[in-house]
C-alpha cells in the first residue's frame, strides 16, 4: 500500500473516530468512562449523610457521601444503553489516538508529528472537561460548554487541515 493511501485512510478513520468520540460523548452526557457519571460530580470522601435508597440493609446508616453515591451507581443506575454509548466514547477515542499516531508516523517530521497526535488528545481533552458530568466537569454552564466544545471541534478541525497540507507538500517534494 503506498504512503498516500495509508495517509488517506488514516485520515478518515482519524475524522470518523473524533467525530464518533464527540457525538457519543455528547449522548453520555461527558466523558463518563473517565470515572464519575453524568450529571454528578466526584463527592469527597469526608462528608457523610444518612443513606435513603434502594439497598435496604444500610436505610437509615450514616454512610459516606462518596459510598452512598457508590451504592446508587450500582443499585439504581446501570442502563445497559448507557454503557454501550460509553464503550462506544471509549473505543472512539483510542482509535482516534491510533488513527494519530499513524498520521504522525506518516509525517516524518518532529513538529507536525508531535502535533499530529497531540492536537487531538488535546482537543478530546478539551470536551472532556467542557461538557457536564464525567470525572473532570468543569461546571460550565450549557452556553459556556457548547463555546469551549466548538472551539475543541475547531481546534481539531484547523489542525486537521494543517496537516492535510503539510503532508501533501512533503508528498510533492519527495516526488519532485
Amino acid at each position: 500500500m503506498t504512503r498516500t493511501k495509508v495517509w488517506l485512510i488514516s485520515g478518515v478513520t482519524q475524522q470518523i473516530a473524533w467525530w464518533t468520540f464527540l457525538v457519543s460523548s455528547l449522548f453520555a452526557g461527558g466523558v463518563t468512562w473517565l470515572g464519575g457519571r453524568a450529571g454528578q460530580p466526584l463527592v469527597p470522601e469526608d462528608e457523610f449523610t444518612v443513606y435513603h435508597g434502594s439497598y435496604q440493609p444500610l436505610n437509615g446508616a450514616t454512610v459516606s457521601k462518596a459510598y452512598e453515591t457508590s451504592l446508587e451507581i450500582n443499585t439504581d443506575i446501570g442502563s445497559p444503553t448507557a454503557d454501550v454509548v460509553r464503550t462506544v466514547s471509549l473505543s472512539s477515542f483510542v482509535i482516534l489516538l491510533i488513527a494519530s499516531v499513524v498520521l504522525a508516523a506518516l509525517l516524518r517530521r518532529p513538529v507536525p508529528s508531535a502535533g499530529a497526535v497531540v492536537v487531538p488528545l488535546v482537543a478530546a481533552t478539551i470536551v472532556a472537561v467542557a461538557l457536564p458530568g464525567g470525572r473532570w466537569g468543569a461546571g460550565l454552564d450549557n452556553t459556556w460548554s457548547m463555546v469551549v466544545v466548538l472551539a475543541a471541534v475547531a481546534l481539531h478541525l484547523l489542525w486537521t487541515h494543517i496537516l492535510r497540507t503539510r503532508f501533501q507538500q512533503a508528498t510533492a517534494t519527495a516526488t519532485t
